[in-house]
Parts: structure tokens; C-alpha cells; sequence
């Protein structure tokens, strides 16, 4: 039998998706039915009232597509549109790629702030990100990696608070500066 294998980008979509069908009007309910950790299940509780605004042309690969998109999407659509940054093809290693995603996020937030999107950034290394856009003006982080088989689409979710220990904490650890 075959195993999905998929990596940081897919699980991007697939939680870019999620959050435009819940912008929609989507909503989900747990069950009664728990699982092995004693968390509840979770089922549709009600299908979205809108159309789903999330397909392709939500998805971006330098800053200079995500200004134009952001504000091509606020046209079409009005605000809280979801768009997806994928920065993992540009060889983000180097410290000069980095810089030019630090510098597009801040250009993205001074502009475009205003039309309450969701931008769901792809990067190979969230240390590298500045702590401003992963600490402060972010929700979540969702790490995916590779188990120890090197089996690809295994992931940990971090909440808000989660998130900011692990930045400060790994930024400590690694010998980086804040």
C-alpha cells in the first residue's frame, strides 16, 4: 500500500483551505466519541453559508505577488481573505533571502493591514523569521517534519503562548541574537 507523504507546503494549503471554508461560515462541533488521548472527535456542525474564496490565486511565491494579490483579493472579495506565502522555493538558508521576507512582511503590514487577511507564511526556518512577525503579529506555528524513517507529513501544532516560548527558547539554544 502507499503512504502520503506530504511536506510543508501541502500542509499549508490544506490549513489555508480550512480557515477559508471556517471565514465562510463553516463550523465544526466535537463528537461524544473520544479518542486514545481522551480528545473528543470533531464533525461538520454546519456547512458554510458562503462560497469558499480559496483556490490557486491564493497562493503566492515572492513579496511582490502577495502586496498585488492582497490587494487584488480585497478587491474581488472584500476583506479576511486567506493567501498563502510560499517562500521555501526562493532558498530561504541564505541570510539575504531572509531579509527580504522580513523586509516583505513588514511592507505587507504597513499596506495591507487594513484588509484583515490571513497570511499563512511558508519558511524552512522559523528562527530566522523576524520576532515581530513570529512572536507578536502571528497565531499559530505548525512545524511539519520528517520522522526518524525520514517519512515525511508528521507535524506539531503551537498555540500563541507555545510558539513564543519555543522562539525565545530555541533562539537561546542555538546561540542566535534576538
Amino acid at each position: 500500500h502507499s503512504k502520503v507523504r506530504i511536506g510543508k507546503s501541502t500542509h499549508a494549503l490544506q490549513i489555508a483551505f480550512f480557515i477559508a471554508w471556517l471565514l465562510a461560515g463553516g463550523k465544526m462541533v466535537p463528537t461524544d466519541k473520544l479518542n486514545a488521548r481522551g480528545y473528543p472527535y470533531w464533525t461538520v456542525g454546519k456547512s458554510p453559508a458562503k462560497k469558499i474564496n480559496f483556490g490557486l490565486d491564493n497562493i503566492v511565491f515572492s513579496p511582490t505577488e502577495l502586496m498585488k494579490k492582497a490587494h487584488t483579493l480585497y478587491e474581488k472579495y472584500g476583506k479576511n481573505q486567506v493567501i498563502v506565502y510560499d517562500e521555501g522555493r526562493a532558498g530561504l538558508d541564505s541570510a539575504r533571502a531572509m531579509e527580504q521576507v522580513n523586509k516583505a512582511m513588514q511592507d505587507f503590514f504597513q499596506e495591507c493591514g487594513f484588509m484583515g487577511h490571513v497570511i499563512l507564511v511558508v519558511l524552512p526556518n522559523f528562527f530566522k523569521l523576524h520576532e515581530d512577525y513570529a512572536v507578536s503579529r502571528s497565531v499559530f506555528l505548525v512545524d511539519v517534519y520528517t520522522n526518524a524513517k525520514l517519512e515525511r507529513g508528521f507535524f506539531s501544532f503551537y498555540n500563541e503562548r507555545q510558539k513564543e516560548f519555543l522562539y525565545f527558547l530555541g533562539k537561546k539554544r542555538i546561540g542566535a541574537s534576538l
